[in-house]
């Protein structure tokens, strides 16, 4: 009986991939599988390699003998350890924005094999998958929360759990675009809050997964949180980041 099914979608897919060919998830033209990028579009994405930083995972432009950037070393991060993807720019960043933006919702289980890549040394000490929350009314106007979609591809591609209604955004902040660093950080100064009457979060290790890392400010703000709320280790994963040369 497991036999036949099998077989029935494997009919059904091929019928589906002749009658809507799939295509490239960066500029929509034809590929050989569903969410994937086209050779052309893959060779415009920047992926964050080694050297990093050990702690934060900021490129390094060579390896300077120390796995730690000057910013970690001067104030470490409440986090055990972060990486990202790619760095935002052009193509990731208009992907990202369509994404934030355009409704593109259709785009996270493409870039998940990217996350599930960066953040590999992760995987094998997650609990829980969690994303950066939006507050209830900006979710309201933009109907779903980007880092979730993503979140959820992750947990479906690696088979962890996601929770996504124990982090929440208790306080509606400014937007953090054209703010200092310093400006970001009291911007979301104790702007998350922990929700966990059952205890699930006690002495757990988090993945918290956002899209794009500017200077880490709301990163850390949840970071704080959650170990409030009783996680013993955080480990920051985004697609991308904003990378100053």
């Amino acid at each position: 009986m497991i036999a036949i099914k099998e077989q029935i979608k494997k009919v059904y897919h091929l019928a589906l991939n002749i009658l809507l060919p799939p295509r490239c998830s960066g500029c929509g033209n034809p590929t050989i599988g569903i969410h994937i990028f086209c050779g052309k579009c893959w060779s415009k994405v920047h992926f964050i390699q080694k050297p990093c930083c050990h702690h934060c995972g900021m490129p390094m432009p060579y390896d300077i003998g120390s796995p730690t950037c000057v910013t970690c070393l001067t104030v470490a991060p409440p986090f055990e350890a972060g990486r990202s993807a790619t760095r935002y720019d052009g193509m990731v960043r208009d992907i990202i924005l369509k994404l934030k933006h355009c409704d593109a919702t259709y785009l996270p289980p493409s870039l998940a094999g990217w996350m599930a890549q960066a953040g590999q040394d992760f995987w094998d000490k997650t609990d829980y998958i969690i994303p950066v929350p939006l507050h209830r009314w900006r979710l309201m106007r933009r109907r779903y929360n980007q880092a979730t979609l993503l979140a959820r591809a992750l947990s479906q591609r690696l088979n962890l759990p996601l929770l996504t209604n124990i982090l929440i955004r208790s306080k509606l902040t400014e937007s953090q675009g054209r703010k200092t660093r310093q400006e970001r950080r009291k911007n979301v100064q104790a702007a998350f809050a922990i929700q966990d009457p059952k205890g699930l979060l006690t002495g757990k290790h988090i993945a918290l997964i956002d899209d794009v890392w500017t200077t880490g400010a709301t990163l850390e703000a949840c970071t704080t949180a959650l170990k409030k709320g009783g996680v013993e280790k955080v480990y920051v994963l985004t697609l991308s980041r904003v990378v100053k040369e």
